[in-house]
């Protein structure tokens, strides 16, 4: 999650004041992402962190009232539609009738599109799939429908290849 996403998620759920949003900040912390449980360990000086708010605050995803800080309506629909690309642990690893199946994924995601690229790789590690290449991978088949529909919607099936194989076939 990168900070612009752990302010945005802060002021979504506790607007406050500078002193507030700095300290936890500031320290370690726990929290919810989407369904994603989280504990990390930020430290970020204080410059940053105003140079970051100003520039969230022209773009109107905060805005700044007598010292209180609150996310806007825009924010909330910014957060919401990177969250939805970082939720990705409700994909469950599929049953399994022959265990000698298995398929390799193979993609080459534009950089414009890293949070998606970002978002797959987590969604093949929730699927028990094993990384072989940054852009490689092996893990079970068949897949679930609903990770074949969430590709069409977030507009990544069309960089993806899959290859079945075999067990046998692997080296």
């Amino acid at each position: 999650m990168s900070l612009t996403d752990e302010i945005l998620f802060f002021l979504s759920n506790n607007p406050g004041n500078y002193r507030r949003l700095r300290s936890r900040l500031a320290g370690h912390y726990e929290g919810t992402f989407g369904k994603t449980r989280f504990e990390k360990k930020v430290h970020i000086n204080e410059q940053s962190l105003r140079t970051l708010l100003s520039r969230l605050k022209k773009r109107g995803y905060v805005k700044n009232n007598k010292g209180l800080w609150f996310i806007t309506t825009k924010g909330i629909k910014k957060f919401k539609a990177r969250s939805s690309f970082l939720d990705y642990r409700r994909y469950s690893k599929p049953k399994q009738s022959n265990l000698a199946e298995k398929i390799i994924i193979s993609f080459d995601i534009p950089e414009c599109l890293k949070t998606r690229r970002t978002w797959l790789r987590k969604a093949l590690l929730s699927l028990g799939f094993i990384m072989l290449q940054r852009s490689v991978w092996l893990g079970p088949s068949p897949l679930p429908e609903e990770f074949i529909k969430d590709l069409k919607v977030k507009g990544i099936s069309d960089y993806l290849k899959f290859f079945a194989v075999k067990e046998s076939d692997i080296v």
